[in-house]
């Protein structure tokens, strides 16, 4: 408890509804974790969220309840809602959008949902998208059964609102006067709702609709019943009995027909292609642990070699996958601590030289160092659970500021990552002025990498700088002509690029810098 320390678990634990100083206190009363806070107001709902790098966006609601505007850290509305609701039908339900394009709200992109008696929304309108300033609005039909029918392409308006009948009038104008500007699902008399065709937009696909027929496996639509002995072999138990499994036919626009056939838990057993009579059939197979552990090729069919026309899966007794070979490959193997982090892989041409590749992660199982290592004893790793421990200092891996707990043989180092903060400017590498301090608290996101080039001692440096959004807003690479790349991007106010700055940096030569 000591350790946590007390002042969060007070505020969760309290009486009543934890004031906000309490609440926030978690962040440092848990220095070691992550921490967001969710604010809930109990008559409405959700009030602030508090991100873990102390940021905040608000929710604020109407008299009703309704949630009205959204807030970033500095209280600039990110969006904000109107409802209009007619108890007596003589005009529209909708919800009025308005996402914000520019700070303090003076810039906005306007949207209109319409909702029918029912709640179902009918009719989309966005204002103003169109290059010339129009608005789009969409209409969604509904058939008798409360299920989605026509489903019409947008069309170019004035208005902020057009009846149904008005938008099926104009929509053939907007598409070269086709009569068909819309999609449609034919569903089967039952009260399953099955899609049995579906036709895409425009009178050229009137009559080549996708098709469906559900069935169930037979002498005609048969399936082999492939499954895992305890010792993880394949075995071949003939074809299902007649009406063991789900069938799905599919005849697409080109008549291509295919088959589904899926178990009674759900799982996919066969994905039949037709190419006129001939079958190419796609088999998966699974333990009884319902772990994937066979994924037969059309080719086994007719030659059943598993080596070169099957991927071929196995797992340990906590279902975590510790061997793989994809078809004409070597084997992959995989070994896990008891924490299910993968701490060494193997490959083919790995298991020649006796190496090993290693993955080393924070508390957080966050990927922080990764190589290549000789051990023999991998085995041992799962009885153990791998702790990876930033130091900060020139010491540990490589020199990386990570130490481990499980010794590691002739390790060499390809990549180590960096979380949370900037601390490993002062590491060997980082100390100049190619990394300059933030000045946004950086908690939870990647902040720094080395990776070494292979082959060679050389290592590149960068290190990633983030806005109160989390977006990265520069990033400083070294380079292997002894300088750096670095790149400073401006975002709009709804986090999309405005500009990218890139300024290129190499030993004696010319300072380059592009911006678009």
């Amino acid at each position: 408890m000591s350790r946590l320390g007390t002042t969060g678990l007070d505020a969760l634990c309290s009486a009543g509804s934890p004031n906000t100083t309490a609440l926030y206190a978690l962040k440092t009363s848990f220095p070691e974790c992550e921490v967001t806070t969710w604010l809930h107001n109990p008559s409405y709902g959700l009030k602030e969220i508090r991100k873990a790098t102390g940021f905040k966006d608000f929710y604020l609601y109407n008299a009703l309840g309704d949630l009205s505007d959204v807030q970033d850290h500095n209280q600039n509305p990110i969006a904000s809602y109107f409802y209009q609701w007619s108890p007596d039908g003589t005009s529209q339900n909708y919800v009025r959008t308005h996402a914000m394009t520019a700070a303090a709200g003076s810039k906005y992109m306007a949207s209109y949902d319409y909702y029918d008696g029912l709640g179902r929304l009918f009719q989309k309108v966005q204002k103003g998208i169109t290059p010339a300033g129009s608005n789009l609005i969409s209409l969604q039909e509904y058939d008798g059964a409360g299920r989605r029918s026509e489903s019409w392409l947008p069309i170019v308006s004035s208005s902020v609102y057009m009846s149904p009948s008005a938008i099926k009038s104009a929509a053939p104008g907007n598409y070269s006067s086709d009569s068909r500007p819309y999609s449609k699902p034919v569903y089967s008399v039952s009260p399953l709702d099955r899609i049995l065709k579906r036709y895409s937009p425009g009178a050229a696909w009137a009559s080549k609709p996708v098709t469906m027929d559900y069935l169930a496996n037979s002498s005609d639509v048969n399936c082999i019943n492939y499954s895992v002995s305890s010792s993880g072999a394949l075995v071949n138990n003939g074809t299902y009995a007649a009406g063991q499994l789900r069938v799905v036919k599919r005849i697409d626009e080109d008549q291509h027909v295919s088959y589904t056939f899926t178990d009674k838990q759900g799982h996919i057993l066969l994905e039949r292609q037709m190419q006129g009579s001939e079958q190419h059939d796609t088999y998966y197979v699974y333990n009884d642990l319902d772990n994937l552990c066979f994924v037969l090729q059309p080719m086994y069919q007719s030659v059943s070699n598993l080596d070169q026309y099957a991927f071929q899966y196995k797992y340990d007794n906590r279902n975590r996958c510790n061997w793989k070979k994809l078809p004409g490959a070597s084997a992959v193997s995989y070994v896990y601590d008891k924490a299910d982090n993968m701490i060494f892989s193997q490959d083919g041409k790995q298991y020649a030289s006796k190496q090993w590749s290693f993955y080393l992660y924070d508390k957080f199982h966050r990927l922080a160092v990764q190589g290549v290592c000789s051990n023999t004893n991998t085995a041992a790793v799962s009885n153990v659970i791998v702790s990876c421990t930033r130091v900060n200092s020139n010491s540990g891996l490589g020199n990386s500021g990570y130490t481990s707990s499980f010794a590691l043989v002739s390790p060499e180092v390809h990549r180590v990552n960096y979380y949370d903060d900037y601390a490993f400017r002062s590491l060997t590498g980082f100390d100049n002025a190619g990394f300059p301090a933030a000045t946004i608290d950086a908690k939870g996101y990647v902040t720094g990498s080395v990776v070494t080039v292979l082959g060679s001692s050389t290592k590149l440096y960068s290190a990633n700088y983030y806005d109160f959004e989390g977006r990265i807003t520069k990033t400083v690479q070294g380079n292997l002509l002894e300088g750096y790349d670095t790149t400073n991007t401006v975002y709009t106010f709804t986090g999309k690029p405005n500009t990218v700055t890139h300024t290129h940096t190499a030993s004696g030569k010319t300072t380059r810098t592009e911006v678009y």
